[in-house]
C-alpha cells in the first residue's frame, strides 16, 4: 500500500540514503571507541563481495573491468530500518 502514493524511485532514495547515514555513523561510531573493547565488536562490518576485484569481461574488441562489494555494518541495518519508519509512518 506504501507504493500507491510514493514512486519507487522515492523509496529506493530514501532507503539508499538511510543505509548511508547509517554506514557513516557506524564509521565513525567504530573510529571513536576503543579497539579492543566488547562494544566495538558491534560496529565492525563486514564486506560482501559481489564481483571480486580483476573481474574482467572480454568482449575481444572491448575489455572491461570491475568489481562490487557491500559494507554492511550495525548502524547501516538501523538506517535502513529507520528509513522504513519514515516512510511507513509520515505521509
Amino acid at each position: 500500500m506504501a507504493t500507491k502514493y510514493r514512486s519507487i524511485k522515492l523509496i529506493l532514495l530514501i532507503t539508499f540514503t538511510g543505509c548511508i547515514i547509517g554506514t557513516l555513523l557506524n564509521n565513525v561510531c567504530l573510529a571513536i571507541i576503543p579497539e579492543n573493547t566488547v562494544i566495538s565488536g558491534l560496529f565492525k562490518s563486514q564486506t560482501i563481495t559481489v564481483l571480486p576485484d580483476g573481474s574482467i569481461l572480454d568482449l575481444g574488441i572491448l575489455k572491461a573491468g570491475l568489481s562490487f562489494s557491500f559494507d554492511i555494518g550495525f548502524l547501516s541495518i538501523l538506517g535502513i530500518f529507520i528509513a522504513w519508519y519514515f516512510l511507513r509512518y509520515f505521509r
